[in-house]
């Protein structure tokens, strides 16, 4: 189901101006595809980037992260914290110019990224980033002429995924990713909402749609995006993939196949799905129709969680926030290069031995 509610869209802007040394390509317009993990936002990037008018950088994570100001602190470059953060710029096969030095904010750093890997023939140029899920207003705020791509999934099957992921990524085995799957798809709603009440450039679609008629669904991106669909879109053989890390979790992105993920109910995931039945009554009631993830709730039935629940389910959701999104990010900031190199190595022979 793919929702149809969008704005029009306004006339890119003429010109950017950026910090010394950093070149803007007059026209370019930003492009960012926000959806939870394990919600299909890779398959989404793969796919898109195949259009010669979108060349989208891979989960750099520069916009809103906290990493930078104690890197700087610590007389760090900010591009070498950011790639042992997440080996963005090696990922990308990015070369640090001279000019990066003169990125401050987030902002600039960002944007000399994403020009740096697109360069100046793409119309769209921007992101995709699963840990924006939470981040749309602060993205619409610095960027208030972008374009967004929301993508929903059933939250059974983000959890599901996330549970088959976790046994070969650690990263994945924090049990935490279930609690914030839920409160963040909520707060991605709310903040879809938000965005289209003021006016922001939101396409929202269902991963599910994506995988049962990419066509469609791709026309319809294409149709949001003002541009023309491209049939190379859909030759998921020709997808570059050389920018997403190595792992099993990226087995299906990388088949050169679109297919349908098929889910074993998992005994450890009876009380998580318990809840989101008890939350896609919840939306029932707070989305009734305004965005494309109604279709999961359709036929609900049964009570929604009490105010109890609601709030123990955010602190869960704010406490994993706070380890995982802030603390995380700084304590890489801060740590001495060796002693992250020594903790890189054991969590890397850990998830060897998964």
């Amino acid at each position: 189901m793919i929702s149809s509610s969008s704005p029009s869209l306004s006339e890119p802007p003429q010109e950017s101006s950026g910090p010394a040394g950093i070149s803007t390509s007059s026209g370019q317009r930003h492009l960012f595809i926000v959806g939870f993990y394990r919600s299909g936002t890779s398959l989404l990037y793969c796919l898109l980037n195949l259009h010669p008018e979108i060349k989208l950088v891979y989960e750099a994570d520069i916009l809103g992260n906290p990493l930078f100001g104690p890197s700087s602190w610590t007389r760090k470059n900010w591009w070498e914290s950011l790639d042992f953060f997440n080996g963005c710029i090696q990922r990308h096969r990015l070369t640090p110019a001279p000019s990066w030095k003169s990125a401050r904010s987030n902002r600039q750093r960002a944007d000399v990224v994403y020009r740096h890997h697109a360069g100046t023939e793409p119309l769209y140029v921007g992101e995709k980033c699963p840990a924006y899920y939470n981040r749309l207003p602060h993205l619409a705020c610095l960027y208030p002429d972008a374009r967004f791509l929301t993508i929903w999934r059933h939250p059974k099957g983000v959890t599901s995924s996330i549970f088959k992921a976790g046994q070969g990524n650690s990263f994945f085995k924090k049990r935490s990713l279930y609690i914030r799957s839920v409160v963040g798809l909520e707060r991605m709603q709310e903040d879809a909402m938000a965005l289209r009440r003021q006016g922001r450039l939101v396409f929202d679609f269902c991963y599910e749609d994506l995988v049962d008629d990419p066509e469609s669904t791709l026309r319809s991106i294409c149709a949001f995006l003002k541009i023309p669909f491209d049939p190379a879109m859909l030759e998921f053989k020709n997808v570059d993939s050389s920018m997403l890390p190595p792992g099993e979790h990226h087995a299906k992105v990388t088949s050169g196949a679109i297919n349908p993920t098929v889910h074993v109910p998992e005994p450890a995931l009876e009380a998580i799905h318990a809840k989101i039945q008890r939350y896609l009554v919840r939306w029932r009631k707070r989305f009734p129709d305004q965005l494309a993830s109604r279709r999961y709730w359709s036929e609900c039935d049964g009570n929604s969680p009490n105010r109890g629940e609601v709030l123990g389910d955010r602190l869960s959701y704010f406490g994993g926030r706070l380890i995982s999104e802030l603390l995380t990010p700084l304590l890489f900031g801060l740590t001495p290069r060796a002693w992250l190199e020594r903790y890189r190595y054991r969590r890397t022979q850990r998830n060897s031995d998964l």
